[in-house]
């Protein structure tokens, strides 16, 4: 559930607010979902793309590597792309 938390607030600080799911992952419905699952997907996190809604599934990742590799792909994706 900690990490669950933490993954929200890490999801929130770019706009992305996550109102629910599980403690393994959190949803997070977007325009553009399209553009930042391709923008991970290039960097390696898979994250589950959802189509209506245009919403995204991000899981927790496994350590800390994995949850600076996770912030650094959101601080780099382009937030004003249209």
């Amino acid at each position: 559930a900690e990490a669950s938390a933490r993954l929200g607030r890490l999801l929130a600080g770019h706009g992305l607010a996550s109102r629910c799911g599980g403690d393994l992952f959190r949803y997070a419905a977007t325009p553009l979902a399209p553009a930042l699952a391709e923008h991970c997907a290039r960097r390696g996190i898979l994250l589950r793309q959802f189509h209506q809604p245009a919403a995204l599934r991000v899981g927790l990742p496994g350590d800390d590597a994995e949850w600076e590799r996770l912030a650094q792909a959101l601080r780099d994706f382009d937030w004003n792309r249209k």
